[in-house]
C-alpha cells in the first residue's frame, strides 16, 4: 500500500501523529534497519504521548501491509499487471516487471481511492498542522540525523504537495513514484515512453480488481481502535 491508501485505513478522528506514523515507512530511507536498530528505543518513545501516537501509526502500517500483500485479489492483480508490463519491457525480466507491477498497482490504488474519498483536504491539513511538533520530538529521540533529515524533508514535501489531491493519471502517478521511491526502480521510466498502453493497463486493472481492493482498504479503519488499544 502507498501513502494515501494507508491514510484511508485510519479513522479521521485519530491523532494527527498517528497519521504521520502510518506513512513514515514509505518516506523514511532504510526505515526497517532504523526501526530494528538499537538507536530506535521504542520503550523510550512510548513514554511520550506524541511519539507513542506516531509509533501506533507505524505499527498499523506494518500490519496493514502484511494483510494487504496476502490478499488473493492483490496477488492476482500483481501477476496480471506483471504480464502486461513484461510485454513492453522484456529486457527487465519477470522479477523486475513484478516489482514494477507491485508498486504501480499500489499507486493506482491511491488514485482510485482519491476518486472515491473526499478526505484529501483533511489529511493534508492534519499533516501540515502537526509537522513541526513531530519533527522537534523525533530530532530529540533519533540519533541518525542524516536519514531522519531525509525523512522529514520528504514528509514536508508530502504534506505540502498535490499528492493528496492529484487526479488518477498515469503521468502524475509516475511523478509521485519518481519523487518518493528509491531510484533503483527506474527502469520504470519506460512507462512514459508509451502512455497509451499504460493507460489501458490501468483501465483493465481498475475494471477487474479496483473495487475489491478499494472496499478492503476502506473497511480497515473499523479495526484500528481495537488494534490501537492492544498496543497500550
Amino acid at each position: 500500500m502507498n501513502i494515501y491508501s494507508h491514510l484511508v485505513t485510519l479513522p479521521q478522528s485519530c491523532s494527527p501523529y498517528t497519521a504521520h506514523g502510518v506513512i513514515a515507512p514509505d518516506l523514511w530511507p532504510q526505515f526497517t534497519r532504523i526501526y530494528n536498530s538499537s538507536q530506535f528505543d521504542s520503550q523510550d518513545i512510548m513514554r511520550e504521548t506524541i511519539l507513542k501516537d506516531w509509533l501506533k501509526g507505524v505499527e498499523w502500517h506494518i500490519q496493514m501491509d502484511q494483510l494487504f500483500h496476502d490478499l488473493d485479489v492483490f496477488q492476482k492483480a500483481c501477476i496480471s499487471i506483471t504480464e502486461e508490463v513484461k510485454k513492453h519491457s522484456e529486457p527487465l525480466g519477470w522479477k523486475r516487471c513484478y516489482t514494477v507491477a507491485h508498486v504501480w498497482l499500489e499507486l493506482m490504488l491511491d488514485g482510485w481511492l482519491l476518486n472515491q474519498h473526499d478526505a484529501s483536504s483533511h489529511w493534508g491539513e492534519t499533516l501540515s498542522q502537526s509537522y513541526n511538533i513531530l519533527a522537534d520530538r523525533l530530532n530529540r529521540k533519533i540519533s541518525d540525523a542524516h536519514l531522519l533529515d531525509v525523512y522529514l524533508r520528504r514528509l514536508s514535501w508530502c504534506k505540502e504537495s498535490h499528492h493528496l489531491s492529484r487526479p488518477n493519471a498515469v503521468k502524475e502517478q509516475m511523478f509521485i513514484l519518481d519523487k518518493i521511491l528509491p531510484e533503483r526502480l527506474f527502469n520504470a521510466r519506460f512507462l512514459e515512453a508509451d502512455l497509451g498502453w499504460a493507460s489501458e493497463v490501468e483501465s483493465r486493472a481498475k475494471q477487474h480488481f479496483g473495487q475489491d481492493l478499494c472496499t478492503w482498504v476502506s473497511g480497515c479503519e473499523k479495526g484500528f481502535d481495537t488494534f490501537s488499544k492492544g498496543l497500550g
